[in-house]
């Protein structure tokens, strides 16, 4: 029996052009299963990071083991990024709206925008913690 999509690409896209009045309680690390919630954390918090991994690619798993790392460093540093982790295996439109080629993917943004610049594909937490900083330097809209 497939697993039945939570959301098509389509309402993924209504889902992030709608304004959408939700909590703003997040952890630094956000488990994400559905759109709402992808949604909320992208509108509601100034500096986000989606990581979109697969359950059955190695780099996805040693992202995982490896994020806490990175978070200590961006704790020390007293910044706030907010993590939304979201599996591709449970919400395929995802990968489709984001244009996931490869696992782990990871898409910036900073006050509800897009930083496609920022964007990139492959397991490199050099690269990420990069990424992070330039997020963070980015001037306000």
């Amino acid at each position: 029996m497939a697993d039945t999509p939570i959301a098509s690409e389509g309402e993924i896209g209504e889902i992030l052009e709608e304004k959408v009045e939700l909590p703003s309680e997040f952890d630094i690390i956000t488990e994400i299963s559905d759109p709402i919630t992808m949604h909320g954390l992208i509108q509601n918090k100034k500096h986000v990071v989606l990581l979109l991994i697969a359950s059955y690619c190695g780099p996805s798993k040693k992202l995982i083991e490896d994020l806490p790392d990175l978070l200590g460093e961006i704790e020390k540093a007293e910044q706030e990024i907010y993590f939304g982790i979201m599996s591709i295996d449970l919400l395929p439109p995802a990968a489709i709206r984001f244009s996931v080629r490869d696992t782990p993917s990871y898409v910036f943004f900073k006050n509800g925008v897009e930083h496609n610049d920022l964007r990139f594909s492959g397991f490199n937490m050099a690269k990420l913690s990069e990424c992070c900083e330039d997020l963070l330097r980015l001037p306000d809209e």
